[in-house]
């Protein structure tokens, strides 16, 4: 028993030249929510506000907006760093990361909570 930890999986998705591999980290249902991400390139620099495109939103239908970035500001073919969320309502049964517009494309990643 990890005390009601919840520990998520890291996953990767690549489009249009990016890969962004997220990593949620192990929380408690009322814990706030990180999420670390690594954002890799190799042609262009990624110049663009992660908070303003990023949103979590949960199998109930609620949606966060995240209240911070900690990390490596854009700029260069490399960005990583911590979004930072409220704690979820409730206990949904999975959450979505989705990053709008970025490179051109949405992105999406969903992870299944189990207690």
């Amino acid at each position: 028993n990890n005390g009601g930890m919840i520990t998520l999986p890291s996953k990767a998705v690549s489009q249009n030249g990016l890969t962004i591999q997220a990593t949620p980290q192990p929380f408690k249902y009322g814990d706030p929510i990180k999420i670390s991400l690594a954002l890799d390139t190799h042609s262009g620099a990624l110049s663009f506000d992660l908070t303003q495109l990023t949103t979590l939103q949960d199998s109930n239908g609620a949606t966060y907006a995240t209240t911070g970035w900690d990390g490596s500001s854009s700029g260069s073919h490399h960005v990583s760093g911590t979004l930072n969320f409220p704690a979820l309502n409730g206990q949904p049964s999975s959450i979505q990361l989705i990053l709008k517009s970025v490179y051109g494309v949405d992105w999406t990643f969903e992870w299944t909570l189990t207690k």
